[in-house]
Parts: C-alpha cells; sequence; structure tokens
C-alpha cells in the first residue's frame, strides 16, 4: 500500500499527463492474488499432485536413463 502511494505520488510529481502507476499496481495485485493462492491452498494448478507426479515422472526417466547407461 505505501509503495502505491509512493508510485502514486512519484507519478504525478515528474509526469502528471501520463499516468503509469498502474503497471506495477497491477503486477503487484498479480503477484499478492497468486500468493494467497498459494498461502490459502487455493492453487488449482501447480498443486501438490501436480509437483508429485512431475518428480515421479523425473525419477522414471533418470532410472530410464541409467539402464541405457548400464546397456552400453
Amino acid at each position: 500500500m505505501v509503495v502505491n502511494l509512493g508510485l502514486l505520488v512519484i507519478n504525478l510529481v515528474t509526469s502528471p499527463k501520463y499516468l503509469w502507476f498502474f503497471w506495477p499496481m497491477l503486477g503487484w495485485g498479480i503477484g499478492v492474488i497468486f500468493h494467497g493462492m498459494k498461502v490459502f491452498n487455493c492453487m488449482p494448478f501447480l498443486g501438490k499432485d501436480w509437483e508429485e507426479q512431475k518428480i515421479k515422472e523425473f525419477m522414471e526417466k533418470e532410472k530410464a536413463n541409467e539402464q541405457k547407461r548400464n546397456w552400453s
């Protein structure tokens, strides 16, 4: 909140004709939304199930690569 107010003040002092402070606020807001989703365990994508599936997939690939190296 303080950072956004600071950006607003800087924007109005330096270039009041073009209001650019909305863009950093938008990026900050998106970051806050994703952080909140992670904190409250509401991630519809890239959740715990996805993470476990990816780890299993990487382990299977590594095992297959190791078997190929042993055949050589």
